[in-house]
């Protein structure tokens, strides 16, 4: 069995960015109410891709090596 197990929106767009974390949320909390602004959620969906960008590019570079 993998040591690790990744999980990502359907595309890189703010709307599925939103509808995956909503769901993961509301699967540990059904009863939990959505605070963030339009703001940090654009912010959090950009810290997101920009993460998920460099963890691609080292990946690439350690293969190529």
């Amino acid at each position: 069995m993998p040591d690790k197990f990744y999980a990502r929106p359907r595309d890189q767009s703010l709307q599925a960015f939103k509808d995956w974390m909503q769901s993961m949320v509301l699967r540990l909390n059904p009863n939990a109410k959505d605070t963030m602004t339009e703001e940090e959620w654009i912010e959090s969906w950009k810290e997101f891709w920009d993460k998920v960008d460099d963890a691609s590019d080292a990946q690439e570079s350690k293969e190529k090596q």
